[in-house]
């Protein structure tokens, strides 16, 4: 899934429903130079990394259609 989300004037960011309710309230974020990661604060870090190796997966199996519809 995907979803596209802009900051307003003063930097907030809002997150569409179904996310906050997935995750909660409590948020942890981890950034880096091109991308962040969003988790609840209490997550184990094995269970965000578990979720981390889905999304690599289905971004994977993305490029692999998209470049199959490409040819």
């Amino acid at each position: 899934m995907r979803y596209e989300i802009k900051t307003g004037t003063q930097g907030h960011i809002y997150l569409p429903k179904q996310v906050r309710e997935a995750l909660g309230p409590n948020l942890a974020l981890f950034p880096n130079a091109a991308a962040a990661l969003l988790a609840p604060v209490d997550m184990p870090y094995e269970d965000i990394l578990k979720s981390l190796d889905i999304i690599k997966a289905d971004l994977e199996h993305k490029l692999s259609m998209s470049k199959k519809t490409k040819e």
